[in-house]
């Protein structure tokens, strides 16, 4: 089992720029920025043991897992589509400001309310069925290795949804009070059967346990 899971959103593309809604696969490569933001990244953890990378199916998140595993030869990159970003259905390719209060409603649904069963729009997903993929993804990995620091790369989405869900220090609606810029991470101690998030892109995070909501629990 691992010791430690590292999550890190990708680099900037340029529809982070604009402001752009961009969930589905393949989606935008990386810009210049999010190129310089990558290998920033890859600095940054150069001193830690990465035993393994995971991403997801899209561009940008696979870029920017490739350049932090270049300077580590056999340290495998596994693309699981159980990562990806959620899908906001008919509001891609949106202007994330025009749909704000859409988005905000139903982050408010899902982390206050408990209302798991909502989605961003017709057509997207509900938080239920992202943590109902995504929690195994990263059941998966921690089982997957002897040891170590595991690195998973992904989307802010699904990262502020699924990391609290899975952590016992994290109130359901910590990561969308705290959004993650790109690059920035999320360190997570592995234990048996359960996660405590250790840092929250450099800002410490709540101590002890937090009452959990029996809706999310299903969704293990």
């Amino acid at each position: 089992m691992l010791d430690k899971i590292l999550f890190a959103r990708h680099g900037e593309t340029a529809d982070n720029a604009i402001n752009r809604l961009s969930t589905s696969p393949p989606g935008p490569p990386l810009n210049d920025n999010g190129v310089a933001q990558g290998r920033e990244l890859a600095e940054m953890l150069a001193s830690i043991d990465i035993v393994a990378v995971h991403t997801t199916p899209l561009v940008r998140a696979q870029q920017t897992a490739q350049m932090v595993a270049a300077e580590r030869p056999g340290v495998p990159i596994v693309v699981d589509a159980d990562l990806r970003e959620f899908s906001v259905g008919e509001i891609e390719g949106r202007d994330y400001n025009e749909v704000f209060d859409q988005i905000d409603r139903t982050w408010h649904a899902w982390t206050v309310e408990g209302r798991l069963d909502a989605a961003t729009a017709p057509g997207g997903e509900t938080a239920l069925q992202v943590l109902q993929r995504s929690i195994p993804a990263v059941q998966r990995m921690a089982q997957a290795y002897d040891g170590g620091t595991g690195l998973v790369v992904a989307h802010s989405g699904i990262l502020q949804l699924l990391i609290p869900a899975i952590c016992e220090n994290l109130p359901y609606g910590y990561g969308y009070e705290n959004w993650l810029r790109n690059c920035q991470i999320v360190a997570v101690a592995v234990h048996p059967n359960r996660y405590t998030c250790v840092d929250w892109a450099g800002v410490q995070p709540p101590d002890g346990p937090v009452a959990k909501d029996p809706l999310a629990v299903t969704a293990q």
